[in-house]
């Protein structure tokens, strides 16, 4: 039977330590293993409270993340995440209104998204 993969590394890992491929049993380097989450800052919360009131089309993926960030099921977010939270809030702008200080976060974080896209 087939060993679950972990989502983020695409090994697996049992603390830590990769059990598959031809370096069995040796460390994950920091590249490797998991990104660190963060808990969500106030900056954040006042985002998803503002978005959480906008339309989404039905059972899509940013529908599911924003209603998990909003009631409070999701308290940790990683780097992608926060990327994506900036991509769902650029996609429904015309929902809401940001102020500059949430629009300087988008901004910043679609920067991030857009460099890691472009460097595939």
């Amino acid at each position: 039977m087939p060993s679950k993969k972990s989502l983020s590394t695409g090994c697996s890992e049992v603390g830590g330590v990769d059990t598959e491929g031809s370096n069995a049993g040796e460390r994950l380097s920091d590249e490797q293993a998991a990104p660190p989450t963060l808990p969500l800052s106030r900056l954040e919360r006042e985002i998803i409270r503002v978005i959480s009131g906008a339309t989404f089309p039905p059972a899509t993926a940013s529908k599911r993340f924003v209603r998990d960030l909003s009631c409070g099921h999701v308290r940790l977010i990683s780097e992608r995440g926060r990327c994506f939270l900036a991509f769902i809030a650029h996609r429904f702008r015309r929902q809401y209104t940001l102020t500059a200080d949430q629009w300087a976060w988008v901004n910043e974080y679609l920067t991030k998204w857009h460099a890691a896209r472009v460097a595939k």
